[in-house]
């Protein structure tokens, strides 16, 4: 199994493939192709393809990359959005590799398919765009399978028969494809011969042509015979993608059995000396017969000169002409001899086999211990001098013997010239011809004249009580030169430091040019010009011979420090009471300069801003052209800085890198009569502890405001009332038009709010205000101007609109004409005449009578629907200064007193040029009157005068009867 797991591992590092495409054809300004590691197949799963894009258009700004899923890819189920790649500059004609993770789908054939790749961003113009980017990717691997199976494994094969149980077989699989194949799932059916004890099993993966295994628990029927048998599985693998392999398995079929052992274990064998203890010895159950030896298990009696710690061991399986093995826990009596010991162990198989065999055990180790010594550690060794203290002594032991030795504890007694502070240090194992090292603190003896090497004498005692003795050189070093160097920062990451720095950190290198470690280093700290230290002392511990140790410590440096090379004096400290001022060098070479900009808005939305804006976003932007990084930058605003008010003084920066650029936003108000164009506003920068004042430019963009009118309705005529003048603004500028106001002058009456109050004016969208107006009828038809006034914060526009009145019919009633009218009068003629007095023909005319109580329509009892248009007549045109005649026929109450009455006319029209008819009304009067009777009698002349009529004619009758009888 180690075998098959090297080589899948060897394979995958060696035969890793680079797959190239070709260059995507979309017509999009992007070229494209992909590139895999390996070969991609159908059903693979998280597979990493590599994309390569090269922008053929102009430099892009704020870029967004990501894939789409595309038959047969999709997009690995990324978490929050972590597959959008973000760029912010990408530069024409250059190459951005972008790797995404996909599945590719199991129904994929070999060949080139298309992935789509999103790329959104911000062109050189400002312009958003998104392109789909179609990059060709091949899918060149394919799969394939054959099998193969062993009972036990590839390294230790065994030979089954009928009726064996709970047997290992190992299913081999070899990948007959082009393509590493990876998540391989075998679906375990029982089938005879074979009873599968578990339902799937699992192989990571099997690179092309080389093999993969899968050990699976498994019993053989009892009815089966010896032979080859072919058992069908199915394989799953990628993501649910599915094959059938058929598997042949070999049913083939006297104890004859060999116990011999080893001390320590397989993969870490030792020798036993006397006197170990709880030493693992493994026992190897070495099968020489020909079947499969199972539940085999071992009882231990301790032996001379073995002592097992446990009764029992279980070794399970023994393959046929194979072995196993199991290990156990024991001790060696201390008082054996070396030699080869035949220990008796009952060896018990299967359900009641059962045999005493005499397992040889070798006892052949041995112990001895050599040492050395190092001051310090073996990777840091120092030089120690008398009278230093607490240093570590590394003592080196080396097991010269043959046997590990375990349970070792070293035991150190105080000698001259060496006093120890610890006694008793526990070691644990040493491996023969292994060097073990043990650190422990001790301190020289101050009286020590000679340099050279002591020898100390120290006891080891080890297993359960063995004890040796052993010789420890030491040797002892008696001088002390150090210099002393500032960097800013840290060794690793050094800075620049410029005046006017605070809390920046220094670090103090302490170098040791002597022979002697130097341990309890401390430093001494007093500012000095133009250093001021933040500390009174700093603790560096030690600084080996020929080394150095640092320490870092807070400082500021002086505002009014020039560039150049300074030296600090410092006071160092060592051991018990060593001193010495040292002059360190500490370079101050950095400098600040600082380039201002300012942008409405945010730097990602940036807007124009006019006269009379208030509460807008105002980002300064500062960038450090200077070689120091700016610390705690602040700038401080004047309350008012025509054109601005400031509504926040003071804007936190930050850091500001060197070379790079920072911002803030503040909040301010433009000022309505300000004018448009560059200010350069002053401002206080703080940082360090420093402060400047420099001078930012702001735009102050202006609106451009055009007028345009619509009435409604288009044509006005005397007469019209509540006529709508639509006034539309637009603003053209680049700037909104803040605190807008429309108002109009206007010959004719104005019904509505006037001015009317607007707002804001934004850029490029229309708003509209209407004012109604009345047109007397009596109003002269010609061109009259309505003066348009359009007022801002900061600027005033001026319109001046001619409105047109047409001309429209005028139509009076100028005669009337009918009989003598009595009460009770029937179908009376009654003929008005009208004139049209006006400049237009009036169409379509219309006349209708009012009716009353007195004089109404006639109506014949006939027809009775007359009543529906008795009272309306259709005249036709009326061309300018014509009359026309219009007869009404009507009736008069029979109560009707005399008298003049008043007749009401309307009348209605169309007119060229009209959205709605015209209407206008009149009067004429109309007199009834009295009986004849009532005329005849209504003075004593008129009665006298008929009076002597009727003696008249009563005369005259009487002369004619007299003349009459005279001639009878």
């Amino acid at each position: 199994m180690r075998k098959s797991l090297i080589i899948v591992l060897l394979v995958i590092l060696s035969s890793f493939t680079y797959l190239t495409l070709q260059l995507s054809s979309q017509t999009t300004p992007f070229q494209g192709y992909a590139t895999s590691s390996e070969l991609l197949a159908a059903g693979e799963t998280e597979v990493p393809i590599t994309f390569h894009l090269i922008n053929t258009y102009s430099t892009l700004y704020d870029v967004t990359i990501y894939p789409a899923s595309t038959y047969p890819f999709y997009v690995y189920n990324y978490n929050n959005g972590t597959q959008l790649t973000h760029i912010p500059v990408w530069n024409q004609g250059q190459m951005v590799n972008v790797t995404y993770l996909f599945d590719i789908a199991n129904t994929a054939k070999t060949g080139t398919y298309s992935e789509v790749i999103i790329v959104q961003g911000i062109s050189g113009a400002g312009e958003e765009f998104s392109y789909d980017v179609l990059v060709p990717v091949v899918i060149a691997g394919y799969v394939n399978f054959s099998a193969t199976s062993v009972w036990g494994t590839t390294t230790n094969p065994m030979v089954v028969g009928p009726g064996e149980n709970n047997i290992p077989l190992t299913i081999i699989l070899q990948n007959l494809g082009n393509t590493l194949v990876t998540n391989i799932t075998l679906e375990l059916n029982s089938q005879f011969p074979v009873e599968f004890l578990q339902k799937n099993a699992t192989i990571s993966a099997i690179p092309a042509g080389y093999y993969g295994e899968a050990t699976v628990m498994a019993s053989v029927y009892p009815n089966a015979t010896e032979g080859l048998y072919y058992i069908k599985i199915n394989l799953i693998y990628y993501h649910n993608a599915t094959t059938t392999v058929l598997v042949p398995i070999d049913i083939g079929s006297s104890n004859q059995i060999a116990l011999n052992d080893a001390w320590g274990t397989p993969s870490d064998a030792t020798v036993a000396a006397p006197g170990e203890t709880m030493l693992p010895l493994t026992i190897y159950v070495e099968n020489l017969g020909e079947n499969l030896l199972s539940n085999v298990s071992l009882t231990l009696q301790s032996h001379y000169p073995i002592q097992f710690l446990q009764n029992n061991a279980t070794v399970g399986f023994v393959p046929a002409g194979g072995y196993n093995y199991v290990t156990v826990i024991a001790n060696v009596y201390p008082n054996a001899t070396p030699g080869v010991y035949y220990i008796p162990i009952t060896l018990q198989a299967y359900g009641g086999f059962k045999e005493t065999i005499m397992m040889p055990v070798d006892i052949l180790g041995y112990v001895n211990f050599s040492a050395t010594s190092v001051w310090g550690t073996t990777t840091n060794p120092m030089v120690v001098g008398p009278g230093e203290n607490n240093i570590p002594l590394t003592i080196i032991l080396q097991n010269t013997g043959i046997a590990t030795v375990t349970n070792a504890t070293l035991v150190l007694q105080s000698q001259y010239p060496v006093e120890f502070l610890q006694h008793n240090v526990s070691v644990g194992n040493i491996p023969a011809g292994y060097p073990v090292s043990l650190t422990v603190l001790a301190s020289v003896y101050p009286n020590i004249t000679n340099s050279g090497v002591y020898y100390i004498t120290v006891k080891i005692t080890y297993y359960k009580g063995e004890i040796q003795f052993i010789k420890v050189p030491i040797y002892i070093q008696a001088l002390n030169q150090v210099s002393l160097e500032g960097v800013w920062g840290s060794p690793s990451n050094p800075v620049l430091v410029a005046p006017g720095q605070n809390n920046v950190p220094l670090t103090i290198v302490v170098e040791n040019l002597g022979e002697n470690l130097l341990s309890n280093v401390s430093l001494t700290l007093q500012s000095h010009y133009p250093i001021q230290f933040l500390q009174n002392n700093a603790t560096v511990g030690f600084v080996p011979a020929g080394g150095y140790n640092y320490v870092t410590v807070i400082a500021n440096v002086y505002p009014n420090a020039t560039p150049g090379v300074y030296y600090i004096p410092i006071t160092l400290q060592a051991y018990g009471g060593f001193k010495e001022t040292i002059m360190m060098p500490v370079d101050i070479l950095g400098y600040v300069t600082i380039q201002a900009q300012s942008v409405w808005g945010a730097i990602s939305s940036p807007i124009t801003v006019s006269p009379g804006e208030t509460q807008v976003p105002l980002t300064i932007l500062l960038k450090n052209t200077g070689d120091v990084n700016i610390l705690n930058a602040t700038l401080d605003f004047q309350n008012v800085e025509y054109p601005l008010v400031f509504h926040q003084t003071v804007a936190q920066i930050g850091i500001i890198p060197a070379g790079q650029e920072n911002y803030a936003t503040v909040t301010v108000s433009v000022y309505p009569n300000a004018t448009p164009g560059v200010y350069y506003i002053p401002a206080t920068l703080y940082y360090f502890n420093h402060e400047t004042t420099i001078t930012i430019p702001v735009i102050i963009s202006s609106p451009n405001i055009s007028v345009n009118v619509v009435t409604i309705p288009p044509q006005i005529f005397p007469s019209y009332f509540d006529v709508r003048l639509l006034v539309i603004l637009t603003n053209f500028g680049s700037g909104i038009a803040e605190n807008a106001n429309v108002s109009i002058q206007s010959p004719f009456e104005i019904i509505s709010s006037n001015p009317i109050h607007l707002g804001a004016l934004p850029i490029g969208v229309p708003v509209n205000g209407t004012f109604l107006i009345n047109i007397p009828n009596d109003t002269v038809p010609k061109t009259y101007i309505i003066n348009i006034t359009v007022t801002y914060d900061g600027g005033k526009v001026t319109y001046r609109y001619p409105l047109q009145i047409y001309p429209k019919a005028n139509l009076i009633v100028v005669g009337v004409s009918y009989p003598t009218l009595s009460a009770g009068d029937s179908s009376v003629p009654i003929t008005v005449t009208l004139k049209n007095t006006g400049n237009a023909t009036a169409k379509n005319v219309i006349i209708r009578l009012g009716t009353s109580n007195v004089i109404y329509p006639h109506v014949s009892s006939s027809n009775p629907l007359q009543a529906l248009t008795a009272s309306e007549v259709f005249a036709g045109d009326i061309q300018p200064g014509q009359a026309i005649n219009v007869t009404f026929i009507v009736d008069v109450s029979s109560g009707a007193s005399s008298g003049t009455y008043p007749l009401a006319i309307a009348l209605v029209w169309n007119q060229t040029g009209a959205l709605f008819p015209f209407e206008q009304s009149d009067t004429f009067y109309v007199t009834i009157s009295p009986p004849l009777y009532v005329q005849i009698f209504k003075s004593p002349v008129d009665i006298a005068v008929i009076v002597a009529v009727i003696v008249v004619i009563i005369v005259a009758i009487v002369i004619m009867l007299r003349v009459r009888n005279k001639r009878k």
